[in-house]
């Protein structure tokens, strides 16, 4: 009797066990997927497509701006989301040490002329006495070798004044063409180095898609016609793409973060113009592209 007692309440105790585990799992409600997240899991634009992640850039491509000279900042003239145009200077470095130069050089250039005049004048009068017999003909080769010497340091400081000159010009950063300034990291006081990125500007007139699509799918993007792009805010924008153009050379992929560097995988870059309305798109944005794709039947 002690035994079947202590079995019965054995499975009392794992009938009990399963009934609050029933309990508690018909108190917790399910989990599901917002039908909007299926919806656009699921949904492609096109019965047939590629697909591609795309890159939207300004038309004629991202200007990355540095200097080419070494030295401290000293004025900013431009901030992001300014249009600036051609040769407009947008930011400069401190000028005080190659201002003294090119002091000196001027009054050395200055000097220089100066001693070629009075050096040619005096060559003249001994070609002069030369013809009068006054002078040998010794003396009016020295003179006239003089005069030469002269012309050629007037030319040295000439060009060294010049050399000067251009050096101060690259103490300043110019636009190279019309555009806007969408990043800047300068800041007053900066040291910076020749080659160092301070500025990244582009002309926003006209926006691009750069697309990357996988290697296998190149001999298919010729025939494709309709295109689309989506961006992947929350409230998805959609933009109608026309194709511009497509290089024609296969590119290691670059949108693959974490992947392991061994793993080879090259990418076609094809370029589309936005045909819609851009509002809202900025560069740097990503967008998933879709290029509708000829089905043979």
């Amino acid at each position: 009797m002690v035994k079947r007692s202590k079995v019965n309440l054995w499975y009392v105790g794992i009938l009990a066990s399963l009934g609050a585990a029933g309990a508690i799992y018909m108190t917790i409600p399910p989990c599901r997927l917002p039908s909007s997240t299926l919806s656009d899991l699921t949904l492609l634009p096109y019965p047939h497509s590629i697909s591609g992640i795309g890159v939207v850039e300004p038309k004629g491509k991202l200007l990355h701006l540095a200097f080419q000279q070494k030295g401290s900042v000293e004025a900013i003239n431009a901030s992001p989301g300014q249009r600036v145009k051609k040769g407009e200077i947008l930011c400069s470095l401190n000028q005080e040490e190659i201002n003294a130069r090119i002091g000196a050089l001027e009054a050395s250039y200055k000097n220089a002329c100066i001693q070629e005049e009075k050096i040619k004048e005096q060559s003249s009068i001994a070609e002069q006495l030369n013809k009068k017999k006054v002078f040998s003909n010794h003396e009016a080769r020295w003179s006239v070798y003089n005069a030469r010497q002269a012309s050629a340091k007037r030319e040295e400081c000439e060009n060294l004044l010049r050399q000067a000159k251009l050096e101060k010009e690259r103490h300043f950063l110019k636009a190279p063409a019309d555009g806007t300034i969408l990043s800047s990291t300068l800041y007053q006081g900066q040291y910076v180095v020749p080659g160092n990125e301070v500025l990244i500007m582009g002309d926003l007139t006209q926006l691009t898609v750069c697309v990357e699509f996988d290697e296998m799918y190149a001999k298919h993007l010729h025939n494709a016609c309709n295109a689309l792009g989506k961006t992947k805010t929350l409230g998805t924008q959609e933009v109608s793409l026309k194709l511009s153009r497509i290089d024609p050379y296969i590119y290691p992929k670059r949108n693959l973060p974490g992947i392991h560097s061994g793993i080879d995988s090259r990418v076609l870059h094809a370029y589309y113009d936005i045909v819609s309305d851009p509002q809202g798109l900025m560069p740097g944005q990503e967008l998933d592209v879709f290029v509708e794709k000829k089905h043979k039947r």
